[in-house]
């Protein structure tokens, strides 16, 4: 808030009316904040600050040491100018399209890790697992990411109220960055999953050769054995 520029103004605490100084882009709590002297009534009751304390002066150390005094303020909050949006929006649509497309593969891994007549139990406890660490924390912890962002907390009676300014581009950093991090240490899990499968799989197509060294041939299925052929004889009858 800038105690040296508005010092002597004794601005109200917990009054939430935001100016914007045009030339730093910077967003102040009010008029008052900003340490504004004047006010200009430009078309009807649109106004304009002038000579603002705060927005004339660079700050160092809670001393000034230069000013000017062309600056203009305006009523609302700054302009926010975002110029990869779209990149994003395109980013993000294909990381959400990935996260759809593993879910049958991964729900295949489940079924297949375990006996046929304990899919049901390992299906459950899969999502007992997931609802206990996921759906129920994430309100939580992503509260706690929104409430971090925010710049300006109405006070009353001595106790914090609700949060009057949250700063944009401070919420957008911590929250795509949560994304992050819980996709990357997914990501992470699934490259350990992904080892250990070809690990088995490999560890099954491993036989002994005669000199009792490995050999990676691969087993043979439904019931056939190395040696001579065995002719199949196919014996019928009829009933009298």
């Amino acid at each position: 808030m800038l105690p040296v520029c508005n010092a002597n103004c004794s601005c109200n605490q917990n009054e939430w009316s935001p100016v914007c100084h045009l030339a730093s882009d910077i967003t102040y709590i009010s008029p008052c904040h900003a340490g504004c002297q004047d006010r200009f009534l430009l078309n009807n009751s649109i106004y304009e600050f002038r000579k603002c304390a705060c927005t004339l002066h660079n700050i160092n150390n809670n001393s000034i040491v230069s000013s000017k005094i062309t600056d203009v303020t305006k009523p609302g909050e700054c302009d926010l100018h975002c110029h990869t949006l779209i990149p994003f929006v395109v980013l993000l649509t294909f990381l959400l399209f990935l996260t759809g497309v593993i879910q049958n593969p991964l729900l295949m891994v489940t079924m297949r890790s375990v006996d046929h007549n304990q899919r049901s139990f390992a299906l459950g406890l899969q999502f007992t697992i997931v609802r206990l660490f996921s759906y129920l924390p994430s309100p939580i912890v992503y509260g706690r990411v929104i409430d971090g962002a925010c710049r300006f907390w109405r006070t009353e009676c001595g106790r914090v109220g609700d949060c009057a300014f949250v700063d944009v581009r401070d919420l957008n950093l911590y929250i795509t960055g949560l994304g992050f991090v819980v996709k990357g240490s997914g990501l992470l899990f699934y490259f350990f999953l992904l080892y250990f499968l070809y690990r088995d799989k490999s560890a099954d197509n491993t036989t002994f050769n005669n000199h009792g060294s490995l050999t990676n041939e691969p087993k043979h299925l439904h019931g056939e054995v190395n040696g001579p052929k065995v002719p199949t004889v196919i014996v019928s009858y009829s009933r009298p």
